[in-house]
């Protein structure tokens, strides 16, 4: 049976030769077409019978096993009622899987015109659709459910009705296997039983989501698998379903109907308050499109029906699809996305933002500062007290006391810092650059007030690196300021570019190193000469080439522009050396350097266009980044406070908020379902009742908040084009209609002229 393709031999069974099933088979065998048409066509076999070992299937799949028996199979077709996939041992393949492995090309193609099998069931319920069988089960025919499944399985509306109304079924009884399923997600499965979801969800007194084995989806996941959209449209429109449920991949309806490409069911399923984020780590919003998120988030904005210039007008911003934890992850993974970096700049996402750097600036702000006092504390200690050998006055040796101890106790705040932050995450802190050079920036600092002994010249090469990195890590953290961002983002992207540049063209540049170094380097007679000559003063200068290490150096240098001519000796080879210096200034000098500058301009230009836009990315990620970390620090210490025994915890000595530091409880006046702004009152914020429900006390002082000028002059303009949208959707509509006016003149005219011409 290799392949399911195998000699069929006389069959030999506890059935008599003159058993009808027997006798097709053999018909079947002898290539009998008479024979096997007669024995269909009265009735008297069983066309789903399983012919026992060595068979193991039915007369159609061992019809379809050979090529040259497709009449036999047309037959077989045609006579048969329903179509029955054995889900019991011995697994068999479908008649359709038998034809493709067997290449059975006629038999493929009359079974794909039987509209009962399925290409997609390969074993069972492949993505969730399969054709529902008369249920086989402990349950008898007259049991009401049974009753009701049938009714759903023949269409038989009338009955199904009749069933529901009385009363008498139970809507959220499971039928066993193969279904697995309630009656409604049965119903949900195919797209023309519609009336039937109805019917069920109008007498559903409530929806309950089965948690247990086996694990089903829900209903609306059924729905947007299947691309059920009526069958949507009904579940959305009960209000009872949660869209958020995910599956047990850890999916959303969402995520499938991004996937799906159904833009228009990600809309809806977005203003019924479907998150665009996932369980797993593949986000929704990767497969929606940015014009579709841009309509729902252009939806987002409302106002009242005050007209805009009086007192109580107000705009309402919704965030129902940020109400998630962390918020961040999605604006972080759009910040990375070409396609919705320009949504970053939506006045529902920056005022999103606006409120959570509200909440956040704190935090950066004491880093900025512990960070700025840290580098001006080394930097005085360093310039007046290490190294420095000379008597000094009282006054300069106290306030080196005072900077040794203020660089002490930075360096200490600092270990603490980089070990929190390794400790959150590891990966993640390794891969940056900045916390590379922190991590070299406690090395150095130890070395510095830990150990006052070195040698003079190691004194001062530590204090040249700690002066460097300190200084740069101070830039790069104010650099994270979104005001401040547009300036290190060219700077970093100025610098990659001329780094990707230079590193191709270093071969042209160590070339000419190395041929000024055979030119200019001096032979034994040349320094002989050289040492003999009293007149000689200028040694240091002539001895750049004498080796390809300082040739290298000297050639970089005079990239730059600094020749230094005078210092070179063209006298040795006065044709060639020079014909290959000139070469060299108009290469490198002249266009190597021209083409870096215009790079610069260009990216410069490209960079102030989108300063913006760059101010909305850094400030999320630096969002982003504290929310993540200050997340898994708290459930780190919630964690630690488990472990601890009930007695303990029960005696509320020690409270885990007295350690660390709750980010919701932090961020708790954010506006995570929406908020209210009254532009003619200086853009004041009036915040939901429901995040005044604990009091003030975690306003921190900044309940009284105004939203930004420009955001609301966005938002303003959003309003504006969707009410001349709807005013040019109702000219349209109007004049479609004196369209269809004139066709149906014209028509009666037409009729008109009918008649009188045939008068």
């Amino acid at each position: 049976m290799a392949q399911d393709s195998y000699v069929m031999e006389p069959y030999i069974s506890s059935r008599g030769e003159n058993d009808p099933q027997v006798q097709l088979r053999n018909a079947l065998l002898e290539n009998d077409f008479e024979k096997f048409e007669e024995l269909v066509s009265n009735g008297a076999v069983d066309l789903e019978y399983v012919y026992p070992y060595p068979d193991d299937k039915t007369c159609l799949e061992l019809a379809v096993l050979e090529p040259n028996k497709i009449e036999f199979v047309k037959l077989i077709l045609q006579h048969m009622t329903s179509v029955v996939l054995r889900m019991t041992e011995p697994i068999s393949d479908t008649p359709i899987l038998l034809a493709v492995k067997n290449r059975n090309i006629e038999a493929l193609d009359a079974l794909l015109e039987f509209s009962s099998f399925f290409i997609n069931c390969v074993v069972y319920m492949a993505q969730d659709s399969y054709e529902m069988e008369s249920n086989r089960s402990s349950r008898s025919e007259n049991d009401l459910e049974m009753q009701l499944r049938n009714a759903l399985l023949e269409n038989d509306f009338q009955k199904f009705e009749e069933l529901v109304s009385n009363g008498a079924v139970d809507l959220e009884y499971v039928y066993p296997y193969p279904d697995h399923k309630t009656c409604l997600e049965l119903a949900i499965l195919e797209p023309n039983k519609i009336e039937f979801v109805k019917l069920i969800l109008q007498h559903m007194k409530y929806v309950k989501y089965r948690l247990g084995e086996p694990i089903s989806d829900s209903p609306l996941l059924l729905a947007v698998k299947n691309r059920n959209i009526e069958a949507l449209d009904v579940l959305l429109e009960h209000n009872g379903f949660c869209v958020n449920r995910a599956d047990k991949e850890g999916n959303t309806a969402i995520y499938y109907a991004a996937k799906n490409g159904d833009n228009d069911t990600v809309l809806k399923l977005l203003r019924k308050g479907a998150y665009i984020y996932n369980c797993r780590s593949e986000q929704p919003v990767a497969d929606i499109s940015a014009r579709s998120l841009q309509t729902f988030l252009d939806e987002c904005i409302e106002s009242n029906d005050e007209r805009p210039n009086d007192r109580n007008y107000e705009i309402r911003l919704n965030y129902n699809f940020f109400h998630q934890k962390p918020k961040a992850e999605v604006l972080l993974y759009m910040t990375r996305d070409e396609e919705f970096r320009p949504l970053l700049k939506h006045p529902v996402i920056t005022s999103f933002v606006y409120f959570k750097w509200y909440s956040l600036s704190s935090i950066f702000y004491a880093n900025i500062t512990f960070s700025s006092l840290l580098w001006l504390c080394l930097m005085f200690y360093i310039i007046l007290g290490y190294g420095v050998d000379k008597q000094q006055s009282k006054f300069v040796e106290a306030f080196n006391v005072l900077t040794y101890v203020g660089s002490c106790i930075g360096l200490t705040l600092l270990i603490i810092r980089e070990i929190f932050q390794l400790l959150v995450s590891p990966t993640r802190y390794l891969q940056s650059i900045e916390n590379l050079i922190e991590i070299a920036l406690v090395f150095v600092t130890a070395t510095i007030v830990c150990n006052d002994s070195p040698s003079e010249s190691t004194k001062q090469q530590l204090s040249a690196i700690a002066i460097l990195l300190s200084s740069t890590e101070l830039v790069l953290l104010i650099g994270q300021f979104p005001t401040l961002s547009t300036n290190i983002v060219m700077l970093r992207t100025v610098s990659w570019n001329f780094f990707k540049f230079l590193l191709w063209y270093c071969i042209l540049i160590i070339a000419f190193a190395l041929s000024f170094y055979t030119l200019f380097k001096r032979g034994e007679e040349q320094e002989d000469q050289r040492a003999s000559n009293p007149n000689n003063t200028n040694q240091e200068e002539e001895e750049f080439f004498e080796d390809p290490g300082r040739s290298l150096f000297k050639t970089i240098v005079m990239m730059t522009g600094e020749f230094d001519v005078g210092s070179i000796e063209f006298s040795t080879f006065p044709v060639t050396s020079h014909i290959i210096f000139i070469l060299f200034v108009f290469m490198v000098p002249i266009v190597l350097f021209n083409l870096l500058n215009g790079l610069a301009v260009s990216d410069t230009q490209e960079i102030r266009s989108n300063a913006e836009l760059l101010g909305h990315i850094s400030r999320i990620k630096l969002i982003s980044h504290y929310e993540r970390d200050l997340l898994r620090y708290y459930k780190t210490v919630l964690k630690c406070f488990s472990w601890l025994p009930p007695t303990l915890q029960a005696l509320n000595i020690i409270q885990p908020y007295m350690l660390c530091i709750n980010p919701w409880a932090t961020f708790h006046f954010l506006p995570n379902y929406g908020m209210t702004v009254k532009p003619n009152q200086n853009n004041r914020i009036e915040l939901p009742d429901c995040l005044r429900g604990s009091g003030n006390k975690y306003c921190f002082g900044q309940c009284a908040l105004r939203l930004d000028r420009k955001i609301v002059k966005n938002a303003k303009i959003i309003i504006k084009k969707r009410t001349c949208v709807s005013e040019f959707d109702e000219i349209k509509h109007t004049l479609s209609k004196y369209e269809t006016n004139i066709l149906n003149m014209e028509s009666t005219l037409k009729r008109v002229l009918q008649k009188l011409e045939a008068l």
